[in-house]
């Protein structure tokens, strides 16, 4: 099953990564299928940087997310060949600080890495 554009096999749910898994339940809860989009689309950015640098999204610590946070205000973005820009920064720190509150909440973790960002 493809959620908002998160593939999730219900038959072998317990196979999925969790990771995967906790992503798919939390852009469940969105209220409408474009913000449904737009976050799938944030934390697959996340995860294919987590891949990139060799870090599982579940063990991500803040330094980890300052690095993220420094990498798309410095790195030409493939749709723009511009950094991202301060608007677009602040949506997908949202993003995941959702995603890692709700992991917290669930008992999947036992503290979000994005605690205090932005302070």
């Amino acid at each position: 099953m493809i959620v908002a554009g998160l593939a999730v096999d219900e038959g072998a749910a317990n196979e999925v990564d969790p990771a995967w898994r906790l992503a798919a339940a939390f852009v469940l809860g969105c209220r409408t299928e474009s913000t449904r989009r737009a976050y799938a689309r944030d934390i697959r950015l996340f995860y294919a940087w987590c891949a990139q640098v060799g870090l599982y999204p579940l063990k991500v610590h803040r330094a980890h997310v300052d690095a993220y946070l420094r990498q798309l205000e410095q790195t030409p973005q493939p749709k723009t060949g511009r950094p991202a820009t301060a608007a677009s920064v602040a949506r997908r720190l949202s993003v995941l600080s959702g995603l890692y509150r709700y992991a917290v909440k669930e008992g999947v973790l036992d503290r979000s890495p994005m605690t205090n960002i932005g302070q």
